[in-house]
C-alpha cells in the first residue's frame, strides 16, 4: 500500500514541474538568429630560420659559471666563543624570539617548566637548560613573570657575542597599570 502511495505521489509531482516554456524558445531563435558573429582571422607569422644549437663551445647552464674573482676566505678567529654545531636542535630553536609568547609555569616532579606558546598555535614546554630561538638561546632562568635567555649573536667575525634577553608575559584582563 506504502509503495502505490509513494509511486502516485511521484508521479503528481514530476508532472506538476512541467511549464510551458514555448515563448522562451522563440525568444531563444529570434535572437540567435540576428546576431552576427564576427570572428578576427588568426594572425599570420613570418618563417623564422631554423637555427642549429651548438653546445659544444658553450657553458652548461647548469653547472654554476666559473668567475676569476678570488673567493673571499674568511678569517677564524681562535679562542673566541662559538655555540656547539653538533648538538641537534629542540623544538623551540626553529622559531624567532618575536614569535614565541612565554605563556606560564608549570611545576611538575620538583621541576619547573616554562610554557610558550608559538605564533603557529602550538604549544610548547621548556626548562633551564633548554635552548630556544635561532641565536642559540639558553634558558638560564625561569619565573613567573618571565624568562632569562643567553643568546649568541654572531658578530660577522666568525665568533659569537653573549647577549641576555628576557621574555615577559602577556596575560590579558591585567588592569594593574602601574
Amino acid at each position: 500500500m506504502n509503495r502505490l502511495l509513494y509511486i502516485i505521489a511521484l508521479v503528481v509531482v514530476t508532472t506538476a514541474c512541467t511549464h510551458n516554456t514555448d515563448d522562451l524558445v522563440t525568444f531563444t531563435h529570434s535572437v540567435q538568429s540576428q546576431t552576427q558573429v564576427a570572428i578576427e582571422p588568426a594572425p599570420t607569422f613570418a618563417t623564422l630560420p631554423p637555427y642549429e644549437y651548438r653546445s659544444t663551445a658553450l657553458r652548461s647552464p647548469f653547472i654554476l659559471p666559473i668567475t676569476n674573482s678570488p673567493m673571499a676566505v674568511q678569517v677564524v678567529q681562535k679562542n673566541c666563543l662559538t655555540p656547539d654545531f653538533s648538538r641537534p636542535k629542540q623544538g623551540l630553536e626553529y622559531y624567532g624570539v618575536d614569535a614565541i609568547q612565554f605563556s606560564g609555569v608549570l611545576h611538575s616532579a620538583n621541576q619547573k617548566y616554562a610554557l610558550f606558546t608559538t605564533n603557529d598555535g602550538k604549544v610548547h614546554k621548556a626548562q633551564r637548560g633548554d635552548y630556544i630561538g635561532l641565536f642559540h638561546g639558553e634558558i638560564t632562568g625561569i619565573s613567573a613573570q618571565n624568562i632569562d635567555i643567553l643568546q649568541l649573536i654572531p658578530d660577522g667575525a666568525g665568533c659569537y657575542q653573549k647577549k641576555r634577553i628576557s621574555l615577559g608575559s602577556q596575560r590579558t584582563g591585567d588592569t594593574d597599570n602601574a
